[in-house]
């Protein structure tokens, strides 16, 4: 499962908005609704997406672990 209040954190700080986020990772506006919406969970296609977005972030901060 993707740690939804990282990624909208990170993506606030940065300044990089839905529509700009999906062009960074390859994957579609809607998918990104759909992850930031808790409704995806983090496939290995969403995590290299993330990973190609965020370079300098380890991409175990992205992964919500435990409860």
């Amino acid at each position: 499962m993707i740690n939804v209040e990282f990624l909208e954190q990170l993506m606030q700080e940065r300044g990089i908005s839905r529509k700009a986020l999906a062009v960074d990772t390859h994957l579609t506006e809607s998918c990104i609704s759909r992850i930031l919406s808790g409704k995806r969970s983090g496939s290995l296609e969403v995590l290299e997406g993330l990973a190609r977005a965020f370079p300098d972030v380890d991409l175990r901060s992205f992964l919500k672990i435990g409860k």
